[in-house]
């Protein structure tokens, strides 16, 4: 239980003071108490930091207690989770296309698809891409009819099985596709 996670946690309160300070976390979407926004904030970890990633509960959990958060890597989280986070905040101002700007913020700030882009969001900052032009790739990516994504195949493995490693794997190669595909031109 989270409860025995937590008591066993050596970075718990590098984790609650992230949670605390970070814009992106007083958002709904980001979980409506602090145990969830707590295991996002790990899950964020792991999917920037461990090789491979997956974010079932069996892989997931001896990270969340055993972890040691740097400095650094706070530091590299807070500017990819601002970076993501002024995006959405340029989406909301956009007088034009308001009512996809809302349902690609409402996609880009759902767990799944928000740890997914930040890998993306991660490169996108080491590229010099501007943040608008990042977001609106991602508004696009994330403007699917029914379904999340344009991306048929990353929308599968965003559904069934999404926490293994494999399904991780394989949308961030789809979003990978998409992102060099805009920005290499």
């Amino acid at each position: 239980n989270f409860e025995q996670i937590k008591a066993k946690c050596k970075s718990l309160e590098i984790a609650k003071d992230f949670i605390a300070e970070n814009e992106i976390f007083k958002e709904d979407k980001m979980g409506k108490t602090e145990d969830k926004r707590l295991e996002l904030f790990f899950k964020a970890w792991t999917i920037m930091f461990v090789d491979y990633p997956s974010l079932e509960k069996k892989q997931l959990n001896p990270i969340m207690t055993d972890i040691q958060v740097t400095d650094e890597q706070i530091k590299e989280m807070n500017e990819t989770f601002d970076y993501i986070y002024s995006g959405i905040k340029y989406l909301d101002g956009l007088e034009n296309d308001q009512k996809l700007n809302e349902k690609a913020r409402k996609r880009i700030l759902t767990a799944t698809h928000f740890l997914s882009l930040l890998p993306i969001a991660h490169s996108a900052i080491e590229d010099d891409i501007k943040n608008e032009n990042f977001i609106i790739w991602a508004r696009d990516f994330y403007s699917g009819g029914r379904r999340a994504s344009i991306d048929d195949v990353y929308n599968d493995y965003a559904t069934r099985g999404s926490a293994k490693a494999d399904s991780i794997a394989k949308r961030n190669a789809r979003l990978i596709d998409s992102y060099t595909k805009r920005f290499s031109e």
